[in-house]
């Protein structure tokens, strides 16, 4: 709705919607997330997982993107973050990503340890 189509070679962007005020996450650290992923224009979310359980992940064990969105952000943050492909999944297709698209999150940093 009124968003640019986003170009491949964009820079990783980052908007903090909400500052938590917990501890400061690092790239080393495992993180407990809500989160919503979309891609430009889908009519819905290609996963999410407020409708379920949050989810915890190491961050030297996600898309770059993850990784370097998520440093220096506080616990109990809501982050938005657009990730274009050379910090996701490039040119490799995913089950409802195509390749080389730009990915959309919203995710909820709810603990990191």
């Amino acid at each position: 709705a009124g968003l640019p189509k986003p170009k491949a070679d964009a820079d990783l962007q980052r908007t903090i919607v909400t500052e938590g005020d917990g501890e400061t996450v690092t790239t080393d650290m495992t993180v407990k997330v809500n989160y919503l992923g979309s891609i430009y224009r889908a009519k819905k979310p290609f996963d999410e997982s407020y409708s379920k359980e949050p989810v915890e992940f190491p961050l030297t064990n996600v898309v770059k993107g993850w990784t370097y969105g998520l440093e220096g952000v506080k616990v109990g943050s809501r982050v938005l973050l657009a990730i274009p492909p050379a910090l996701g999944y490039g040119e490799q297709e995913q089950a409802k990503i195509p390749a080389n698209s730009t990915l959309y999150f919203v995710v909820d940093v709810i603990s990191a340890s």
